[in-house]
């Protein structure tokens, strides 16, 4: 149940922004990816009709390495991480039930989890650095 939840997250966090994308991506890589978002709602949700949306604002200053550090004890890193972003988008404020557990210099909550369960949140891509594939490692073995 622990794995799906991550992989939902994961699914989640790719259909609803950034989508696979990087900074070679071409126009019809960006029509790929909206292909592949589509197919995999489609596996997630049979009965519901996908909405694929595409936007390109420009260029993104903040792409690049981050080091995140970790502000309390957790379950999923003990230290600071160094991990991939790719946007300068962030939550700018958190509900009561969300903790934050990691800030870098560029995000206040590159690291949250829900106060009462095993869920957790990224604001960076943690399939794309050693680090980040650690964490994922981490919660999968939870």
């Amino acid at each position: 149940m622990k794995k799906l939840l991550l992989l939902l997250i994961i699914v989640f966090t790719f259909s609803s922004c950034d989508t696979w994308t990087c900074i070679e991506c071409s126009e019809k890589n960006l029509i790929d990816f909206s292909i592949m978002g589509a197919s995999l709602f489609k596996a997630l949700y049979p009965d519901d009709k996908a909405k694929v949306a595409l936007l390109n604002i420009g260029s993104e200053e903040a792409k690049g390495n981050e080091t995140i550090k970790i502000l309390q004890d957790n379950l999923i890193t003990n230290n600071s991480i160094n991990v991939f972003e790719s946007h300068a988008f962030e939550i700018s404020k958190l509900p009561n039930v969300l903790i934050p557990i990691g800030k870098s210099d560029n995000c206040n909550y590159e690291i949250i989890q829900y106060e009462k369960k095993l869920i957790f949140g990224t604001q960076f891509h943690p399939e794309m650095s050693l680090d980040g594939n650690n964490l994922i490692e981490k919660f999968c073995s939870l």
